[in-house]
């Protein structure tokens, strides 16, 4: 398990009803919250967690569904708890301290996809109101950066996003390559409008070059070469490296390391093509994106980019 260390929670039985949880004891979870009423359901525990990067510390209960950091196997009425959690009062759109949402937690983790309960429990989740759009597009981001293209059940997580209403930003645009959207995101004068990205004021020409940046990566992480052409020509920078597309785990990538990371060959070749530095590193490992090519085990991509390697290094020689 990776929560090694049980540590200070608002509510002195807080840890009991996670055992309860992970123990599948229905009657006994709902009794106790019952009886401790909406201090303990909307208590949180791990007050002083140390993890790595700390996304679990201030969680809820409700927090716990997700199972993400993985405690272990979900009882197999983990559905069941969920709904005495919700039925409870617990909120949906509730932050920990890292300012994950239970559904944020949900889409990242490994341990419900593993058990084929990924999409019931993001059912349940916005069932009950839970906002995918909410922090700026949280989840949203964290959904378009997982390395699982090509899972049905992934894609049909993506499906119940925009059936709950997702505001189709200038980021699902650009990684779905919906060009007619993407489009509707540039005025008159192709300047970004207000309506990009949430929060965002297009008076701002600093952070219209980071969300177009921003934007090209996630066209190069899904393979949409139509989408990063139109972007690239309204001003993205082929070579830009935005912070924290993907959280803290690929600082200063390009898009040709966020292609190569995801598997796109014919993204990888467009990018090249354009004029894509394959020499760069990025910020937080130091690697290239043969490097991130290589560490993805896509064997045809780790072909292609030694060979466009070799091409490019000839090219540049002094």
């Amino acid at each position: 398990p990776q929560l090694v260390e049980r540590v200070d929670a608002e509510h002195p039985r807080f840890y009991d009803a996670v055992d309860l949880m992970d123990a599948g004891e229905v009657d006994g979870l709902r009794g106790l919250l019952a009886a401790e009423g909406e201090a303990l359901i909307h208590a949180r525990g791990y007050l002083d967690e140390s993890y790595e990067d700390g996304y679990f510390a201030g969680s809820t209960l409700l927090h716990h569904v997700a199972l993400n950091p993985t405690r272990q196997r979900a009882p197999d009425n983990h559905l069941d708890i969920l709904q005495v959690l919700l039925d409870a009062g617990a909120d949906p759109n509730t932050l920990n301290h890292d300012d994950n949402s239970p559904l944020l937690l949900a889409i990242t983790g490994r341990q419900l996809w593993r058990q084929e309960m990924m999409m019931p429990v993001l059912k349940s989740l916005v069932g009950a109101g839970a906002d995918p759009a909410q922090n700026h597009g949280r989840a949203i981001q964290a959904m378009l950066t997982q390395n699982r293209l090509t899972d049905p059940i992934y894609r049909s997580a993506i499906d119940l996003m925009v059936s709950a209403g997702v505001p189709h930003d200038i980021r699902f645009a650009a990684a779905m390559g919906d060009l007619d959207r993407l489009e509707s995101h540039f005025g008159d004068d192709e300047r970004l409008r207000d309506e990009a990205i949430p929060g965002f004021e297009s008076a701002d020409r600093k952070k219209q070059q980071d969300i177009l940046d921003r934007a090209l990566q996630y066209a190069a992480h899904w393979g949409q070469t139509d989408a990063a052409d139109l972007l690239v020509r309204r001003g993205a920078d082929i070579n830009a490296q935005p912070p924290g597309v993907h959280g803290e785990w690929d600082l200063g990538a390009t898009p040709l390391h966020r292609a190569a990371d995801a598997g796109q060959g014919t993204m990888i070749r467009w990018l090249v093509a354009r004029g894509a530095d394959l020499s760069i590193e990025d910020n937080q490992w130091n690697a290239t994106p043969l490097n991130w090519a290589r560490y993805s085990q896509t064997d045809s991509v780790h072909v292609i980019m030694q060979e466009l390697q070799k091409v490019w290094e000839e090219a540049h020689k002094d």
